[in-house]
């Protein structure tokens, strides 16, 4: 990320998911405020997420935003849809490395 863009949305350099409170900070901050970003593959805060968000872009387009934990007890498995070169569905599940 450019220092001129984390300047303007206030952001630092490892910003993170926070879903713990219902505050806009880190992923979803970036998500709110720029336009064009499909998907956000986090994992800085090493947040365990059953299921994506998603955050609603300026433009009114969507963002899904997953992390899957830490320390490679689950990995993540995403599923573009594309239709006439435009992503038309995107799909996350979790897969637990401890049952394979």
């Amino acid at each position: 990320m450019s220092i001129h863009l984390r300047k303007q949305i206030g952001a630092r350099p490892r910003w993170g998911a926070r879903y713990n409170d219902d505050t806009q900070r880190g992923d979803r901050l970036v998500a709110s405020q720029i336009d064009g970003i499909d998907f956000i593959a986090s994992g800085h805060t090493h947040t365990f997420m059953k299921e994506p968000v998603t955050q609603t872009q300026p433009c009114g387009a969507k963002t899904t935003i997953f992390q899957v934990g830490k320390s490679g007890i689950y990995v993540g498995r995403v599923d573009f849809t594309f239709r006439n070169g435009k992503l038309a569905d995107t799909r996350v599940r979790l897969l637990d490395t401890r049952n394979a």
